[in-house]
C-alpha cells in the first residue's frame, strides 16, 4: 500500500489541478476560461508527443484493488486484472481527456460567471474521473497515474465547490444536503453498476473484484461474512454494493456536511448581500 501511495505522489499535482480547472470553469469570466481551456490542449498537445514516442513500446500493468483483511494493519492488494497495451494508448486517451473539457471550456468561454447546478456539475465530473481511471487501467497507464485519477480525489476536491455551488444558487441547507447526497448516490451507484457488469464477465479493471475472497472493513466487519464464497455476484455484493451503499455515501455526507458548510454559507451571505 505504501508503494502504491508513493507511486502516486508524482501524478498529484496534475491530477488535483485539472480537478480544480474544472469545477472553478464556470465560476470565472472569459479571461480565465480562456486560460484554463488553453492549459488543457496545451496539456494534451504535450501527451500526444509523449503517445509519438512511446508507439513502439508496449505497457503492462498490475490492477490491484486493496481491502482490509482480518489480521493485516494494512490494506491486502487483491489482483484484480493484467493490463497489456501500446505504449502510445494511455498517454493518447490522457490527451483526449484533457481536451475534450478544454475545448467546452473555450467554447463556453463567453458565458457569464454562474455557479452551475451542484448535481449536474460535480455529478459530471465525478463519472469523467471513474471512466478516466478505467480507461487508463485497461491501457495499462503508470500505476501511480492510474491509482491517483479517480472518484476519491474527485470527490474530496468537489465537496467545498459543491458547498459553494448550493449557496450562489440560493439553495437551503437541507436541499445542499440532499444535492449532496444525491451526487454521492450518483457516483456509487456507478461504481456499482459498473463493477456489477466488469464482475460477471471478467472484464478486469479494479472494479472487477472476482478474485477478493474476504475483508474486514471498519465499522461493518459485523456484517461482512468472513470468507466470500465462488460466486461473482456474491463478491460483488459484500466487497462492492454493500460497502459503496452503506459507507461511501454516509461517509460522503458527512465530509461533506464538514467541509462543504462553510462555502455554502459564505455564497448564500454573498447572493443575499447581492440582491439587496
Amino acid at each position: 500500500m505504501h508503494e502504491l501511495v508513493s507511486a502516486s505522489e508524482p501524478y498529484l499535482p496534475f491530477v488535483l489541478g485539472t480537478l480544480l480547472l474544472l469545477y472553478l470553469a464556470p465560476l470565472v469570466g472569459r479571461p480565465m476560461r480562456t486560460a484554463f481551456g488553453t492549459v488543457l490542449l496545451l496539456g494534451a498537445a504535450a501527451l500526444l508527443v509523449v503517445a509519438w514516442t512511446q508507439a513502439q513500446s508496449v505497457a503492462t500493468l498490475d490492477v490491484v484493488n486493496p481491502f482490509p483483511r482480518a489480521g493485516s494493519e494494512q490494506p491486502h492488494l487483491f489482483l484484480t486484472d493484467k493490463a497489456e497495451a501500446p505504449g502510445w494508448a494511455w498517454p493518447a486517451l490522457l490527451a483526449a481527456a484533457l481536451a475534450a473539457p478544454g475545448g467546452l471550456i473555450l467554447l463556453r468561454r463567453r458565458r457569464a460567471p454562474a455557479a452551475p447546478s451542484a448535481l449536474t456539475h460535480a455529478g459530471a465530473i465525478g463519472l469523467y474521473a471513474l471512466l478516466l481511471r478505467l480507461g487508463l487501467e485497461k491501457t495499462a497507464a503508470p500505476i501511480g497515474l492510474a491509482w491517483t485519477v479517480g472518484l476519491f480525489h474527485a470527490t474530496f476536491i468537489m465537496l467545498p465547490f459543491l458547498g459553494g455551488y448550493a449557496g450562489a444558487c440560493g439553495l437551503s441547507f437541507a436541499r445542499f444536503m440532499v444535492a449532496l447526497v444525491g451526487v454521492a448516490m450518483l457516483h456509487r451507484l456507478a461504481v456499482v453498476g459498473i463493477s456489477y457488469v466488469l464482475t460477471t464477465q471478467g472484464l478486469g479493471t479494479h472494479l472487477d473484484v472476482g478474485s477478493v475472497t474476504d475483508i474486514e472493513p471498519p465499522l461493518l466487519a459485523w456484517l461482512v461474512p468472513e470468507q466470500f464464497g465462488e460466486d461473482p455476484v456474491e463478491r460483488w455484493f459484500w466487497a462492492v454494493f454493500v460497502l459503496q451503499m452503506v459507507f461511501w455515501v454516509p461517509a460522503t455526507a458527512i465530509m461533506g456536511a464538514m467541509i462543504g458548510t462553510l462555502p455554502w454559507a459564505i455564497a448564500r451571505r454573498r447572493l443575499a448581500l447581492g440582491s439587496r
